[in-house]
């Protein structure tokens, strides 16, 4: 699936991107503030991007299964 290999892509950069985020809210505290909405916005980001690799995963597994009969 195409559109899984892309999802999968984003949720590495959105990923490293959170890693970056959580670095910088470390580094300055001072700047919480500014910094934590891109944050959390990232995590849910991240959340969602999960739940669509793991849709996926149920619809590949389905089509994996032997027919009913």
């Amino acid at each position: 699936m195409q559109e899984k290999s892309l999802v999968e892509s984003e949720l590495q950069m959105v990923l490293s991107e959170e890693k970056a985020f959580e670095k910088m809210l470390k580094e300055h505290p001072d700047q919480r503030a500014l910094i934590e909405p891109f944050y959390l916005k990232t995590k849910k980001s991240t959340t969602a991007l999960l739940g669509k690799i793991s849709a996926f995963g149920k619809i590949s597994a389905l089509g994996k299964r032997a027919p009913a009969k």
